[in-house]
């Protein structure tokens, strides 16, 4: 089943995109997709970087298969739209902040050798992998500064779904109402590996908490528009 839409499907790492990717991939034929994904450190995701996956996108695939393109899938900023001449309703994920970036540190030490020697423990990867701090609103906002408001307007205003991961069967059963979408419940890409905090961990948390506070309160922003749809 197509959707009466176009999708552009803005994959924030570690938010189960994964498995909203191919979920969302299977309503489109297969030369109707266009779903990105290069080895880490290849490409840079925020649109203005000369080497960003805007550029690359543009100077990669042909005008014919950016102009068939219905379905277009990656690790982008908000802007990546720009590069299309047909109009796309934007999708996208948050996760609790601290429960993303938690599981973002053990699936790139499981799978980034680079990272796994840089980073010896989950506090020494809080704190200094400073990129990631604020990351949902970075992608969301569309700059590298992280601007709070332009993410909360974005979400309200140009994004036209965002869901919620610890809410992902109430979000992706809302979606597929309103994009008259197929969407199956299939877990991918799942980190196996991460340890969830606990009680012990509190110190932890208010670290991130504090290195994440544009991500904390876009978040909960986020949350409170989904419940309001429900």
């Amino acid at each position: 089943m197509n959707s009466k839409h176009n999708i552009l499907f803005l994959h924030l790492s570690k938010t189960a995109g994964s498995s909203l990717r191919v979920a969302l991939g299977n309503n489109f034929k297969q030369n109707e997709r266009l779903e990105v994904y290069v080895p880490p450190g290849t490409i840079k995701p925020q649109p203005h970087n000369p080497n960003s996956i805007m550029h690359y996108v543009k100077n990669t695939y042909s005008s014919d298969v950016l102009r068939n393109t219905r379905f277009f899938s990656a690790h982008c900023f908000y802007g990546m739209h720009t590069i299309f001449k047909q109009d796309f309703k934007y999708i996208t994920m948050l996760r609790d902040p601290i429960e993303r970036i938690v599981s973002h540190y053990y699936f790139t030490t499981k799978t980034n050798l680079a990272v796994r020697s840089k980073f010896k423990t989950l506090e020494d990867y809080v704190e200094k992998q400073t990129n990631q701090h604020n990351w949902m609103t970075k992608m969301v906002s569309g700059t590298w500064t992280g601007d709070l408001d332009l993410a909360k307007h974005n979400i309200k205003e140009n994004i036209a779904f965002c869901g919620i991961t610890e809410m992902y069967n109430e979000s992706i059963e809302l979606m597929a109402k309103m994009f008259n979408l197929n969407l199956k419940n299939e877990i991918r890409n799942a980190n196996k590996d991460k340890k969830p905090l606990g009680h012990g961990d509190e110190k932890i948390k208010k670290r991130i908490c504090e290195l994440h506070s544009k991500d904390i309160e876009l978040y909960n922003f986020a949350k409170d528009i989904l419940k309001s749809k429900l």
